[in-house]
Protein backbone atom coordinates (compact mmCIF):
# COMPACT_ATOMS: atom_id res chain seq x y z
CA UNK A 1 0.00 0.00 0.00
CA UNK A 2 1.03 3.32 -0.73
CA UNK A 3 0.59 7.33 -0.32
CA UNK A 4 1.24 9.09 -3.50
CA UNK A 5 1.44 12.61 -3.84
CA UNK A 6 -1.71 14.22 -5.95
CA UNK A 7 -4.37 12.28 -7.97
CA UNK A 8 -3.95 8.68 -9.18
CA UNK A 9 -6.54 8.09 -11.83
CA UNK A 10 -7.54 5.66 -13.91
CA UNK A 11 -5.15 6.18 -16.77
CA UNK A 12 -2.79 5.50 -14.17
CA UNK A 13 -3.88 2.82 -13.57
CA UNK A 14 -4.36 1.45 -17.26
CA UNK A 15 -0.51 2.41 -17.58
CA UNK A 16 0.14 -0.14 -15.03
CA UNK A 17 -1.84 -2.44 -16.57
CA UNK A 18 0.35 -2.26 -19.56
CA UNK A 19 3.99 -2.21 -17.69
CA UNK A 20 5.32 0.88 -17.22
CA UNK A 21 8.71 1.67 -19.36
CA UNK A 22 11.72 3.41 -16.73
CA UNK A 23 13.24 6.84 -17.60
CA UNK A 24 16.58 3.85 -18.07
CA UNK A 25 14.08 1.97 -20.68
CA UNK A 26 13.87 -0.91 -18.40
CA UNK A 27 10.72 -2.48 -18.79
CA UNK A 28 8.59 -4.12 -15.42
CA UNK A 29 5.99 -6.49 -16.03
CA UNK A 30 2.45 -5.33 -15.56
CA UNK A 31 0.75 -4.64 -11.99
CA UNK A 32 -2.12 -4.17 -10.84
CA UNK A 33 -2.82 -0.47 -9.18
CA UNK A 34 -6.31 -0.52 -7.04
CA UNK A 35 -7.29 3.46 -5.83
CA UNK A 36 -8.44 3.09 -2.14
CA UNK A 37 -8.91 6.66 -1.78
CA UNK A 38 -8.25 10.32 -3.60
CA UNK A 39 -8.03 13.62 -2.19
CA UNK A 40 -6.78 17.09 -3.69
CA UNK A 41 -3.09 16.71 -2.43
CA UNK A 42 -2.92 12.47 -2.30
CA UNK A 43 -3.74 9.39 -3.05
CA UNK A 44 -3.64 6.30 -0.99
CA UNK A 45 -3.26 3.25 -3.23
CA UNK A 46 -2.60 -0.85 -3.08
CA UNK A 47 -0.44 -2.54 -5.89
CA UNK A 48 -0.07 -5.85 -7.08
CA UNK A 49 3.56 -6.91 -8.95
CA UNK A 50 4.95 -10.21 -9.40
CA UNK A 51 8.52 -8.86 -9.53
CA UNK A 52 10.50 -7.14 -7.61
CA UNK A 53 12.87 -4.80 -9.05
CA UNK A 54 15.26 -1.66 -6.85
CA UNK A 55 12.70 0.82 -6.05
CA UNK A 56 9.82 -0.89 -8.26
CA UNK A 57 6.89 1.14 -7.09
CA UNK A 58 8.58 4.33 -7.10
CA UNK A 59 10.08 4.57 -10.05
CA UNK A 60 6.50 3.29 -11.85
CA UNK A 61 4.81 6.25 -9.96
CA UNK A 62 7.61 8.66 -11.33
CA UNK A 63 7.22 7.43 -14.87
CA UNK A 64 3.61 8.73 -14.37
CA UNK A 65 4.97 11.94 -13.07
CA UNK A 66 3.87 10.95 -9.40
CA UNK A 67 5.89 10.55 -6.37
CA UNK A 68 5.26 7.79 -3.53
CA UNK A 69 5.21 9.83 -0.07
CA UNK A 70 5.00 6.65 2.01
CA UNK A 71 4.92 2.61 0.89
CA UNK A 72 4.64 -0.38 3.56
CA UNK A 73 4.42 -3.84 2.08
CA UNK A 74 1.17 -6.04 3.12
CA UNK A 75 2.31 -9.49 1.93
CA UNK A 76 5.06 -11.46 0.00
CA UNK A 77 3.27 -14.02 -2.10
CA UNK A 78 0.79 -16.15 -0.35
CA UNK A 79 2.30 -14.42 3.33
CA UNK A 80 0.20 -11.75 4.73
CA UNK A 81 2.34 -9.30 6.87
CA UNK A 82 1.64 -8.77 10.04
CA UNK A 83 1.92 -5.20 11.81
CA UNK A 84 5.00 -5.60 13.37
CA UNK A 85 7.36 -2.82 14.80
CA UNK A 86 10.04 -1.35 12.26
CA UNK A 87 12.73 -4.26 12.40
CA UNK A 88 10.94 -7.24 13.95
CA UNK A 89 11.16 -10.52 12.38
CA UNK A 90 10.22 -14.02 12.78
CA UNK A 91 10.90 -17.35 11.38
CA UNK A 92 9.01 -18.86 8.83
CA UNK A 93 6.98 -22.28 10.52
CA UNK A 94 7.07 -25.48 8.03
CA UNK A 95 4.19 -24.93 6.57
CA UNK A 96 4.62 -21.23 5.69
CA UNK A 97 8.02 -22.47 3.91
CA UNK A 98 6.59 -24.98 1.77
CA UNK A 99 3.52 -22.48 0.34
CA UNK A 100 6.67 -19.71 -0.97
CA UNK A 101 8.58 -22.96 -2.54
CA UNK A 102 6.49 -22.38 -5.83
CA UNK A 103 8.09 -18.60 -5.97
CA UNK A 104 11.49 -19.26 -6.37
CA UNK A 105 13.48 -21.60 -8.56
Amino acid sequence: EATVKGKVTSADQAAFAEGIIFADGQVCQPATLEILAVTALKSQVRITISEGKRHQIKKMFLACDKKVLSLRRIAIGPLTLVATAVGDYRALNRTEILTLKSYFR
